[in-house]
């Protein structure tokens, strides 16, 4: 079994003194992996795969369990165990700002997982997050509102300790501090989905979805909603993939992350590619923003090789990077880029909240042989905002 595979996920944790709600995209993962450590045994979990007798030895008793089991759906499984939930001294659950889980669950599921496979990641598939948004169903399949995570009965329970997503590791030491529990190992971050910069994604019509998907956390005071007002309207709504253009002998195997069909790209582009010939090197054109003073600092990672450029303000830039490969090759593609911009932030009435670091206007992997080939992956267009 391996706790960083999504499948095979620990859904609830519990014994004597603590429970533990895997509320879905917030950090599950890494306190299940602490809590199977720290807490004091017996002690048991529930998974959606088949039990590993070698945990038994180690006093945790499995038993199967659905994707995200809701507080009520906790109490019964703790029932048939001989515990009772209204008896434990912690119930723990972390909550995430909606907008961060709404684009990392529509992120993760354009990973097109085949155990994921749905509606849901049909949608995802599609692009459009808008859409997506307003037409997904609620993580637990169907319709299981939020609060069904943190509420017995429409209730609050006693003993919850709701941990902030962003303050994770702090919280959940303390909350295991309050009943005489040591953390435990450091808390990891597994399962992470790789997106852009989450207000990008964001239209009115966006944005009220997702205020009603999670009107409970709003309303419960953990985020503020943000001001439709200040969201791009209006106009065809941007998608969300094949945004990026590969020319040479490559292709793309995966959606690229932190690219836009204007053509900008944020902090980190990544991307996993397969090269179908040789190829002596990369080249890249591109421009550097003008409300940038200092120079644009990329550095591309293919595979386990790095390479680093400056380049003026701006200025349109091309960049060749000697690099062989051989064909058939797959490997991974990471462009990082600073310092970034927020138009929102200079200039006044922007709806545009997206970190912009420059403009990519071609990506081309050079074949050894000099001959052209155009590669896979759409073509980038648009203006600058």
């Amino acid at each position: 079994m391996d706790i960083r595979d999504d499948r095979f996920a620990p859904i609830m944790i519990f014994n004597k003194d603590v429970l533990f709600i895997h509320v879905p995209k917030t950090g599950g993962m890494a306190v299940s992996e602490v809590l199977l450590q720290a807490l004091p045994k017996p002690l048991h979990y529930s998974h959606p795969h088949r039990p590993d007798p070698r945990l038994a030895a180690r006093g945790i008793v499995e038993f199967p369990g659905s994707r995200h089991e809701t507080a009520a759906m906790c109490r019964e499984a703790m029932a048939r165990h001989g515990y009772d939930i209204g008896a434990v001294k912690l119930v723990l659950a972390v909550v995430r700002d909606p907008y961060e889980i709404e684009v990392s669950r529509f992120a993760y599921l354009q990973n097109g997982n085949a155990w994921d496979s749905g509606s849901n990641q049909e949608l995802a598939l599609d692009g459009d997050f808008e859409a997506f948004a307003r037409a997904s169903d609620d993580h637990g399949g169907g319709t299981v509102p939020i609060e069904e995570y943190f509420e017995l009965d429409g209730e609050r329970m006693p003993a919850l300790r709701v941990l902030r997503q962003e303050n994770l590791a702090e919280d959940l030491r303390a909350a295991l501090a309050s009943v005489g529990i040591d953390g435990g190992p450091a808390l990891r971050r597994l399962n992470t989905s790789r997106h852009g910069a989450v207000h990008g994604y964001y239209t009115p019509g966006a944005e009220e979805a997702v205020f009603r998907r999670y009107r409970w956390i709003f309303e419960h005071g953990y985020y503020s909603r943000l001001d439709p007002g200040m969201l791009p309207a209006g106009g065809p709504r941007r998608r969300f993939n094949d945004t990026l253009a590969l020319d040479g002998p490559v292709e793309r195997l995966g959606l690229a992350r932190d690219c836009w069909e204007d053509t900008w790209v944020g902090e980190t582009l990544r991307f996993p590619a397969r090269l179908t010939a040789p190829v002596r090197g990369v080249r890249l054109a591109g421009g550097t923003p003008e409300r940038n003073t200092a120079p644009t600092e990329l550095v591309l990672r293919l595979g386990r090789r790095e390479f680093a450029g400056t380049f003026p303000p701006a200025r349109s830039f091309e960049w060749e990077v000697a690099c062989p490969f051989a064909r058939h090759e797959a490997l991974e593609v990471e462009l990082r880029a600073g310092p970034t911009f927020c138009p929102h932030a200079v200039e006044p009435g922007s709806p545009d909240r997206r970190a912009l670091a420059f403009r990519l206007l071609r990506f081309e992997f050079l074949s050894e042989d000099g001959s052209p080939v155009r590669g896979h992956g759409a073509s980038p267009g648009g203006s600058p905002p």
